[in-house]
């Protein structure tokens, strides 16, 4: 965790020192909303949801259902603001994304991510981009390991730096970025990886007054290997648009790649569902 503080601290200085370099600059403490927009189809974004999925995996549990349940945002300690179009941003950001599986007689927890980290995010008309530091650890189940004696328990946690860009449309958006990871148990993770990924989001109300919105996200886990993961959600959000505002996202999701959670970061898997997301 020493070298992750260093680099938290290395980014809170630069991100003010960019910020205060500015003229006729205007400061708010803990701001509403976020000047980076959430990724919709990022598997780990921190987020509010819950969720249903089939998966199919090559794992220890081959077909199941599953509960997947997140409980995370980024919230803003200082912003900066140049102009109307023009912010800095610095925020803490946490997440807890945990699974279960609706298979077993008591719905055993089957694994739990606790995520950490400081965000620095800066937006200049539709371009914004977001870079964190952040440091996750892994929890499996009780339940879940007395019922899969044959997995072993591995102490997975990482440190990692991410930097993503976005530029906006009315309706459209296309994002890409890359992660670095400095530190993580155990050693065989990659420690580079690159996303790239789109995004819909239409003005116009069609069904019940909500509008239609789409994403997907493809994840890269190194820049020599052809292993990707590819999420995607479509669904209609019901309430007002923009970051700050309550609203409801009701989505069919998709993904096929290796599990994003955990320790079982080898593990293939294909799932279907639908979640419903909450926004604010």
């Amino acid at each position: 965790m020493s070298i992750l503080m260093r680099v938290m601290f290395f980014c809170l200085l630069l991100t003010s020192s960019i910020a205060l370099s500015e003229e006729s600059v205007s400061k708010t403490n803990f701001p509403i909303g976020e000047i980076f927009t959430p990724i919709m189809a990022d598997a780990k974004e921190p987020q509010f949801s819950v969720g249903i999925r089939h998966a199919h995996t090559n794992g220890p549990i081959k077909d199941f259902t599953a509960a997947i349940v997140s409980y995370g945002e980024h919230f803003g300690l200082r912003r900066w603001k140049i102009t109307k179009h023009k912010l800095w941003q610095i925020s803490l950001g946490g997440a807890v994304h945990a699974q279960f599986n609706l298979d077993s007689s008591s719905n055993d927890l089957i694994n739990a991510d606790y995520t950490i980290g400081l965000v620095g995010t800066h937006r200049n008309g539709p371009l914004s981009w977001r870079f964190r530091v952040l440091h996750q650890s892994t929890h499996l189940g009780d339940e879940f390991l007395l019922s899969q004696k044959q997995v072993e328990r591995v102490n997975f946690s990482l440190e990692a730096v991410d930097l993503v860009a976005s530029y906006e449309w009315p309706e459209w958006r296309l994002l890409g970025g890359g992660i670095y990871v400095l530190h993580v148990e155990p050693r065989e993770v990659n420690n580079i990886g690159f996303q790239l990924g789109s995004e819909y989001h239409s003005i116009d109300k069609v069904i019940l007054n909500g509008r239609f919105v789409s994403g997907v996200d493809f994840q890269f886990l190194d820049a020599e290997s052809n292993d990707r993961n590819i999420n995607f959600k479509t669904g209609l959000e019901y309430g007002k648009r923009g970051s700050g505002n309550r609203r409801v996202r009701v989505m069919l999701t998709a993904y096929h790649g290796t599990v994003p959670f955990g320790q079982f970061f080898n593990v293939k898997t294909t799932a279907v569902g639908f979640s419903v997301y909450l926004g604010f």
